[in-house]
């Protein structure tokens, strides 16, 4: 049995206590290069959406999307081909996805504290595997294109 929530500090302790969960594991944003890589899979593979050829997604995965979930990056792909679809386009660009982007607003700051309380609220807890959160927490920190805004963050764990 696997569960999950984005709420951990609105779980009952009594389900937190050893022999409930083998494991408690935090699930971090992906870094940029995992970004570009799930907006390839959702763009290229999943819908194989009529991209501009060579189109490089590396912008957009960068710095505007910092701290977006998949299902985020999925919506943004499927928003740039909504977007070049509405203009008649015959294929989907860079401009699509800057537009389809300018039209998505995710709340970093409020994110990022929803994270931080989450890490203190594992870190209370007895059952958490304290050396793998830990472990979680520097390969975020190591994450390509975002490390100073990564290096803020954890900061301030």
């Amino acid at each position: 049995l696997i569960g999950a929530t984005n709420f951990l500090e609105d779980i009952d302790f009594a389900f937190l206590r050893a022999g409930r969960f083998d494991e408690i594991c935090l699930i971090i944003p992906p870094d940029a290069t995992a970004r570009k890589q799930i907006l390839t899979l959702h763009s290229s593979v999943i819908r194989k959406l009529p991209l501009t050829p060579k189109l490089d997604l590396t912008e957009i995965a960068g710095q505007p999307t910092f701290m977006w979930t998949p299902a985020e990056l999925e919506k943004l792909c499927l928003d740039a081909a909504r977007t070049g679809m509405e203009q008649d386009a015959k294929k989907i660009t860079l401009t699509h996805f800057r537009d389809a982007l300018n039209n998505i607003k995710i709340n970093v700051k409020e994110r990022q504290t929803k994270i931080q309380t989450g890490v203190a609220k594992m870190k209370e807890l007895d059952i958490v595997n304290k050396g793998f959160l830990d472990a979680q927490l520097k390969v975020f920190e190591k994450g390509e294109g975002d490390k100073d805004r990564v290096r803020a963050f954890i900061d301030n764990l």
